[in-house]
This record gives C-alpha cells, structure tokens and sequence, in this order.
C-alpha cells in the first residue's frame, strides 16, 4: 500500500514514567505485550526488570514489572 504514515515512535510520556522508576518501583499492567515492552525499555537504559504474572483485586490477570536493579 502507498501513502501510509510511519507511525510515530513511542511517546515520551511513557518513557518518562520508566526513566523515573527507581529500584524497587513497579508499574502494573492488564496486557502482557504492554508489560514486556515496558521491561524492555528498562533493559535498554541499562538496568535490571522483573516481570510477574498477578491477580487484580477483582480476580483478573494483571502483570508487574519491577526494576530490580
């Protein structure tokens, strides 16, 4: 197809929800791809993350991902 915009890169106010995460912090998520790239970015800033699968208080799946380093 012609004529289809790139779309733009991520926008920065997800990176700086990352970029102020501390050791310990942790960001809950409802979808895992959203989760996994959250992990990502911190891996690519150099530090360390954990992600876990976890229940919501209403018994839904939910991810956490933690900087652990």
């Amino acid at each position: 197809e012609k004529d289809i915009p790139i779309p733009k890169k991520l926008s920065k106010s997800k990176s700086k929800l990352v970029d102020a995460m501390e050791i310990g912090d942790s960001l809950l998520f409802d979808d895992y791809s959203v989760a996994k790239s959250r992990c990502a970015m911190i891996y690519v800033r150099g530090w360390k993350a954990a992600i876990r699968t976890t229940e919501t208080e209403d018994g839904k799946l939910a991810y956490r991902v933690w900087r652990i380093q």
